[in-house]
């Protein structure tokens, strides 16, 4: 039998901590951030001084810039039909939580490149290596020891005994050297490159429209359009040539001036590593004002017992430009596995907006075993047992190709830490494994939890329990799988939870990095590292007090699909003036809309059109559309954060394109005097071009855009 399900949308593909869920209920006003995914829309609030996750003051306080200045968020997802939301009729404010998607992006994937903006050089889509004496001079030849290739007399090449000189030594040398990397405080990483090769790397970029189109874009793999370029890397002083280096990243953390990245030591010069490693990440913690949150989530789940990569901090320079705080991060890659597991032989899948369900099953990424066994026989014996196992057969049948006993204490950890962008939380963020030491059973493992330990006001969400991932669903709706998940989270919180120590190292950690900082950014970090730190110490309470009316239900459904379908090509302009956002909209601009829905073109009765800056630095323009039929179209674009991108406040032609810049257009029904929404949509594949701009007060602006609109896919 086939479980009945029910969905709501979470967060969408990378609440990118860009792109979190978000739900908000009917007349409210909700600010939605974004987060690597993020997964954090602006309702995720700071918690209160007991800790507590519902009901705190916005991660992010945005001064009110008078009507529709609450909408500042990545276009959405999804529509939620049930989520209708009245305004009043001037135009004044919408409850539009528009979730960032997070997840970081499948690792290696062979793909085409991406058309580069027009103000970057053309490279090609995997740039050729530099000669090694342009990169250094005076370079020796490089050891083959560590290159993965057993020669004669030899039981394995690991590459411990690169520094020796000598070759490689007989016999498997099981050292692996990462703990000296990553048991460090702080790396100092300084890259240099090409500046062509910069410039390439920098605006490769994902889309969420070129992700997510079609009724079914979660049933195949998305093409990774990042590609591996050469530089020079050298950490704390010690110098590593020819480095392969690769942009990462979804959605949420996307940038393009300071991009996460991938470090791979041996992508050019077979053999070369770094203290044994071939590769680990740096992460620009785009969607993490505290730089912390993934340290201390792995923290947690490897004290459970949870395999976690390790993660440290580092200040990273590029091009002798500071870049400033970034965390780094081992990938989970064979010597992951063989660290932590007996038998690293297993199939390796990495799961980004991937799940269980018929509708999500195609967009698994294969990490080992690509050529040798790419059927995926493994993974479908799990969906089959999650679609068809009755109730009472459940935990024995999922037992058989899960290991339950790993899977509910991950689980645990996910909902105690508030991992909402996790397998649990989100359907995303995680690596799931085929054991061989375990029959060959699946475990999770985590990623991407840079969503942690944040307050969370979502009603309809109990605070003890994340079930939005598919297994976690139908384990919790059966009583006795339920009542296994909180013996789980009690002997997670007796065992490996311990706020005092984890709030002792939150204090290290932010005199450490503070004075990295601009000082300008110093207080909102200390703010929100007091936020995070009232999570973590009211955790407990917050827990035992929702524990103590009994194990709540869960009604929420799961995640929602963040397919986005195309309606139409849209294109119009507007003309105002710098600084008006507080003004009546009619009376500080107008605008045109070139624009056919159903095949009936749209006109215009009357417009009005305003732009001006955020209290968080963002860019905004809205435009109002009334037509005679008494509907309107209200646009609200907010245009690209400066600390991650290249400003769009400057005269010329910039990609109409989400997350960089998110376009939400409300379609709503004046009748009735009250603004009614009939439909939710947004644009991309665009351009948005200023014929004239400027941003002091006053300043003549003058638009046109032109690109698609996008609806969501109802479920």
């Amino acid at each position: 039998m086939r479980a009945a399900v029910v969905v709501l949308f979470v967060c969408g593909f990378g609440c990118d901590a860009d792109d979190t869920g978000s739900d908000v209920a009917a007349d409210s006003v909700a600010d939605v951030g974004e987060t690597d995914g993020a997964v954090v829309d602006m309702a995720l609030a700071d918690a209160r001084a007991d800790g507590s996750l519902d009901g705190a003051r916005p991660d992010v306080a945005v001064p009110d810039a008078g009507p529709d200045a609450a909408l500042d968020s990545s276009p959405p997802d999804v529509l939620q039909p049930d989520m209708a939301a009245d305004v009043t009729a001037d135009g004044a404010v919408a409850d539009v939580a528009l979730p960032p998607d997070a997840a970081d992006a499948p690792a290696d994937a062979a793909v085409p490149d991406v058309p580069i903006p027009p103000d970057a050089a053309p490279v090609p889509p995997d740039a050729a290596p530099l000669p090694l004496d342009a990169m250094q001079p005076d370079a020796a030849p490089q050891p083959v020891c560590g290159d993965g290739e057993v020669q004669p007399g030899e039981l394995c090449d690991d590459g411990v005994n690169d520094d020796l000189g000598g070759g490689c030594l007989p016999g498997c040398q099981s050292q692996d050297l990462s703990d000296e990397v990553f048991g460090r405080d702080l790396l100092q990483i300084d890259i240099q490159m090409e500046d062509a090769h910069w410039e390439a790397m920098r605006h490769q970029r994902k889309t969420r429209h070129s992700i997510f189109e079609g009724e079914d874009c979660r049933t195949r793999q998305v093409p990774n359009p990042y590609t591996w370029f050469p530089g020079r890397v050298t950490i704390d002083g010690v110098e590593v040539p020819q480095t392969g280096l690769r942009k990462k990243g979804h959605l949420g953390s996307l940038s393009s001036s300071k991009p996460s990245l991938k470090l791979r030591f041996d992508r050019y010069v077979d053999g070369q590593r770094f203290h044994t490693m071939k590769r680990f990440a740096i992460n620009n913690a785009k969607n993490d004002p505290t730089y912390m949150r993934s340290c201390l989530a792995y923290r947690v789940f490897a004290a459970a017992g949870i395999p976690a990569p390790q993660c440290t901090y580092a200040h990273v320079t590029i091009n002798g430009v500071d870049k400033g705080v970034y965390f780094a991060v081992e990938e989970v890659k064979k010597p992951f596995l063989r660290r932590h597991l007996p038998d690293d032989d297993g199939n390796l899948y990495e799961g980004t907006a991937c799940d269980f369900r018929p509708e999500f099953f195609g967009g698994f990424e294969q990490e080992t075993n690509e050529r040798d066994d790419p059927g995926r026989e493994d993974l479908q014996r799990v969906l089959d047992v999650v679609l068809d196992a009755p109730d009472e057969e459940l935990e024995a049948e999922l037992d058989e190709v899960v290991n339950l006993d790993r899977f509910f204490r991950f689980w645990a950890v996910e909902s105690l830490i508030w991992h909402r962008d996790g397998y649990s939380g989100n359907a995303n963020n995680y690596f799931i494994y085929a054991d061989p030491a375990d029959d060959g059973r699946f475990m999770l493992m985590p990623w991407g939890p840079d969503a942690t330990f944040r307050a969370d006001n979502r009603n309809q969400v109990p605070d003890t329990v994340l079930a939005f991932g598919a297994i976690a669903h139908r384990l919790y709706r059966h009583p006795p799988t339920r009542a296994r998940f909180y013996e789980a989270l009690d002997a997670v919180i007796d065992q490996a939870w311990t706020p005092d120590d984890l709030i002792a190292d939150v204090a290290q950690v932010e005199a450490r990095l503070a004075p990295l900082l601009p000082e300008a950014d110093r207080p909102g970090f200390a703010n929100q590292v007091e936020s995070m730190v009232g999570v973590i110490a009211g955790r407990r309470g917050v827990i035992d007090a929702v524990l103590a009316d009994g194990q709540p239900e869960w009604e929420t459904g799961m995640r929602f699909l963040p397919c986005r379908v195309p309606v139409a090509p849209i294109s119009g302009t507007l003309e105002t003036t710098w600084g008006t956002l507080a003004e009546n909209v009619y009376a500080a601009g107008t605008g045109t809309l070139d624009l056919t829905l159903d095949g009936v073109p749209v006109e215009a009765a009357r417009s009005g059109a305003r732009i001006g800056r955020l209290g968080n630095g963002r860019g905004r323009a809205q435009l109002h559309i009334d037509t005679p039929d008494q509907r309107r179209f209200r646009f609200v674009i907010t245009f690209t954060d400066p600390r991650f991108h290249d400003p769009y406040e400057t005269p010329g032609e910039h990609p109409l394109i989400s997350p960089q810049m998110s376009t939400t257009v409300i379609h709503e029904d004046l009748s009735s005097g009250r603004a009614v929404r009939i439909q939710l949509y947004d644009m991309g594949e665009g351009t948005w071009t200023f014929d004239e701009v400027g941003t002091t007060p006053g300043d003549p602006v003058v638009v046109r855009f032109e690109g698609t609109l996008y609806r969501g896919v109802v479920q």
